[in-house]
């Protein structure tokens, strides 16, 4: 056993003050000295265990364990309060443990061999020990759950090792030793400190000496301590009903209270009337018994209140007519029962009726039901599959729009580079420093000359081109349609070569063959726009609510939009054979969508606004791809055809209105586009009087070209009245045209008199007449201030010019005096005309 490391033992105990009196106390109520045998009462043992008990809970609120010098000092002891069901645990366990040493026989403790131990020895043993019996402390040390105190150990070792000095005859218990030098200052025992003994068994058990009347002693004081814990337990108990009792009375709320309390007046009112009915006779029991065998009516209508009959006294003469009166008030009573009960049972064979109805209207319901959700679930698969496709071929579309656009593109900057590039070949050669200059180029060819082939090539084509178009004017003046006075450079030279035209055909047939076959692939159901407008439709005739709870009107146009593009993509409303958008087959397709033939109603929802949408989405984008990129503001057939085309979408759908921002936006290109023609096309020269003069060099010629065709951008900038708004265009037709570049060519011309006079009318004329009907005041607009100016310093110079010829010269000078006057008029600008009237009398004939 020496081969295991020793455990130690440190056993602490509480303040061991009064210990030695409860031994004391324990062993007077055991009768006496320490030898003595006499067996204590258990109800004296009980009180001297409460005491104990009592004792010890009194010193573990006062004390603490101590250590050395420090037990005089004051701390908390943690104590583990067990629960009631712990305890009842514990003594479970304990009667079991019980009745297991019931069962077991009982071993001998004594040795009857010669030298051994025998009962006078122990009895020796026992009278000359100090404090109570070695088989107590045994007992104690080994009862589990109970730990002894630090003083009763010690003296239970010291008892032992007094014993074992007695003789080598005796088996010695506790060998411990103290060490002299060491003062027992401390209440505190170490086994480390002053046991000098060799290790003990490798449990660490003893052998206990008892006798049969000490363990019978403790059995009685674990009885007393077991009642004790089991009163303790009792009144927990009771404290935990009292407070479950408490918590049952706080869940239980007034209004149950009350309604508990109506229920029992309500049964002993009913109690009370049976008690009237057993007193009066057989016909209150039966109208009381008119509310107990019907009591599902009782709360629903009012019943007649219960006659009772009153008591029969000594005073009242039951004769024939008394039982009679009572007999009919009894009859009265009863058919008043029998007509309400007849009431109910009609209004039941009513509900009955109207219960099977509501049957034969549900069974046929049912049916539509499942026809409706039938309907909705292919309608479902429907959409899903049909939104798939155009997931995937719209990307495809919107590629096939953009090739196409950029073939019209091509083909408009094509024609536009080469009207800038005759405008500059002309002007080059009429300006002496823009020579060419000489040198070689990469290949050795004279620079000077090559451009010179090019530019000379480029004249001839520019040449041709204008002499078909004179053949063309000149076959159209046969017919009876009065045309404008042309003059050149108003007519627009969009020619094409014939290697244009064809090459573009080609590019343009490869586009539209690819668009043939993008849904070539796809089922008629998802590409057709015929049966997707029929199965919406039908949604629409079958189930309206749900179709515009769905919001179906509103999905649509963005729905059918793709379809729409794909068929208007060669659409090109700039050119005036184009057909009408409204002749096509979307637009038919769509004018009569949710339109019910049988009834003829006219429609009031969103589908009404069907082709508005769908032309907001579809159109409208394309036109402002066209305006800004294939418009040629200095055409004036393309002008014409697309400012039409953008006022009658203003007018007949609501969907592009004037405050509508598709609208906004594509006058916002439209603009743009007008500025940069101002800044790129317009270019009106000033040349010396004797080149101009000289018509040989084509100067003249030159200038005229270019003025008229500057009066022609200016009436196709003024068609866009009513779509731009006014300041704009003041700004783009006066400041920009009128003034900068008109007024200043008509200063340093060398026309007539006359020729200057009537273009002025032609600027004039091409202005809005809105901006000077109705206008109030005597002065023009501001931005004319300046060309009004110009007229009465052109007045001036005819009349000077004039006022010495002939006679018939004067005539004619006032008349174009006179005309200046009218434009000026026409101006608004009355002070000017007044002032020209009264400075060269002009008569009053001749100003109207």
């Amino acid at each position: 056993m020496h081969g295991f490391k020793k455990r130690q033992k440190r056993n602490f105990r509480k303040k061991a003050d009064e210990n030695d009196e409860n031994i004391d106390s324990v062993d007077q109520l055991e009768g006496g000295p320490p030898n003595s045998q006499v067996i204590p009462s258990p109800a004296d043992v009980a009180s001297a265990q409460k005491t104990r008990v009592k004792k010890k809970v009194e010193e573990s609120k006062k004390s603490i364990v101590s250590f050395g010098d420090d037990e005089e000092e004051d701390s908390e002891v943690f104590q583990v309060k067990k629960s009631a069901e712990s305890r009842r645990l514990v003594r479970q366990v304990e009667k079991e443990k019980k009745k297991r040493e019931k069962t077991r026989p009982q071993v001998n403790t004594q040795v009857s061999a010669a030298g051994e131990y025998t009962a006078e020895k122990l009895a020796a043993l026992k009278a000359e020990s100090l404090g109570e019996p070695i088989s107590d402390v045994d007992t104690l040390a080994g009862h589990r759950g109970d730990i002894p105190d630090a003083a009763t150990i010690h003296a239970a070792r010291k008892r032992r090792e007094l014993a074992r000095q007695l003789g080598p005859d005796f088996l010695p218990l506790d060998d411990t030793q103290y060490l002299p030098s060491r003062e027992r200052k401390s209440r505190l025992v170490r086994d480390d400190d002053n046991d000098m003994s060799d290790e003990e068994g490798g449990d660490g058990s003893r052998i206990t000496f008892s006798s049969v009347k000490s363990s019978e002693i403790m059995k009685r004081k674990k009885e007393v301590m077991r009642d004790a814990l089991e009163e303790d337990d009792e009144e927990e108990d009771e404290e935990l009903k009292r407070w479950e009792q408490e918590q049952i009375k706080k869940g239980v709320t007034t209004q149950q209270l009350s309604s508990f309390q109506s229920q029992e007046q309500g049964l002993g009112s009913e109690f009370q009337m049976y008690g009237q009915t057993e007193q009066h006779g057989y016909a209150g029991s039966m109208q009381y018994l008119g509310n107990s065998v019907y009591p599902e009516y009782s709360h629903q209508t009012t019943t007649p209140t219960p006659v009772a009959l009153p008591p029969v006294t000594e005073d009242t003469v039951v004769d024939i007519n008394y039982i009679t009166t009572q007999l009919q008030t009894n009859l009265r009573s009863l058919k008043e029962v029998h007509a309400q009960r007849r009431s109910r049972a009609e209004k039941h064979g009513e509900d009955g009726r109207n219960a099977e109805e509501n049957a034969a209207q549900l069974e046929t319901r049912s049916s539509d039901v499942a026809q409706r959700y039938t309907f909705y679930q292919d309608m479902r698969g429907y959409v899903r599959d049909l939104l798939a496709c155009l997931h995937e071929k719209v990307r495809a579309v919107d590629q096939i729009e953009t090739l196409y656009h950029e073939l019209l593109q091509k083909r408009a900057e094509r024609i536009v580079e080469r009207r800038r590039q005759d405008v500059v070949d002309q002007a080059s050669h009429l300006d002496p420093s823009n020579e060419l200059s000489g040198g070689l180029d990469e290949f050795g060819r004279d620079r000077s000359s090559h451009k010179h082939n090019v530019r000379q090539r480029r004249m001839v084509d520019r040449e041709a081109r204008s002499r078909r178009r004179r053949d063309k004017r000149e076959r159209n003046r046969d017919k009876p349609v009065k045309e404008e006075e042309h003059h050149e450079g108003m007519s627009t030279d969009d020619e094409e070569t014939e290697s244009a035209i064809q090459w573009f055909k080609g590019e343009a047939g490869k586009v539209m063959q690819e668009a043939s076959v993008m849904f070539e692939d796809v089922h008629d159901e998802f590409c057709s726009m015929e049966i997707i407008r029929q199965r919406f439709e039908k949604w629409k005739l079958t189930d309206k609510a749900s179709y515009s709870q769905a919001y179906v009107g509103l999905c649509l146009p963005k729905l059918f939009a793709p379809f729409v593009r794909l068929q208007m993509l060669d659409w090109n409303p700039l050119e005036s054979e184009e057909k009408d958008f409204e002749q096509m087959e979307w637009f038919e397709t769509l004018a009569l969508f949710g339109y019910d033939a049988e009834s003829g109603e006219v429609r009031k929802d969103d589908d009404v606004n069907l082709i508005p949408r769908v032309v907001e989405k579809a159109l409208v984008p394309k036109l402002q791809y066209l305006l800004g990129n294939v418009w040629d503001p200095m055409s004036r057939q393309q002008s014409t055809q697309i400012v039409g085309l953008v006022k009658r979408l203003r007018d007949e759908y609501p969907t592009v209105s004037e405050d509508s921002k598709s609208l906004q936006e594509l006058l916002m290109v439209v603009v743009k586009k007008l500025k940069q023609a101002v800044d790129k096309d317009v270019f009106l020269p000033l040349y010396p009087k004797s080149l101009v003069e000289n018509r040989a060099t084509g100067a003249f010629a030159f200038i005229e070209h270019q003025f008229w065709s500057c009066i022609k951008l200016l009436g196709n900038i003024t068609l866009w009245h009513g779509l731009i708004p006014d300041p704009t265009l003041h700004e783009l037709c006066c400041d920009s045209l009128l003034n900068r570049y008109l007024v200043l060519s008509l200063q340093h011309t060398v026309c007539k008199h006359a020729d200057v006079i009537y273009k002025c009318e032609k600027a004039v004329f091409a202005l809005p007449g809105q901006w000077f009907e109705g206008r109030a005041g005597n002065k023009a607009m501001k931005p004319l201030e300046t060309f009004c100016w110009f007229l009465g310093k052109f007045a001036g110079e005819v009349h000077k010019a004039g006022e010495n010829g002939t006679e018939a010269g004067r005539r004619n000078t006032k008349e174009l005096i006179r005309r200046v006057t009218l434009l000026l008029a026409h101006l608004n600008a009355i002070e000017h005309a007044e002032k020209l009237v009264e400075q060269y009398e002009l008569t009053s004939k001749a100003t109207t």
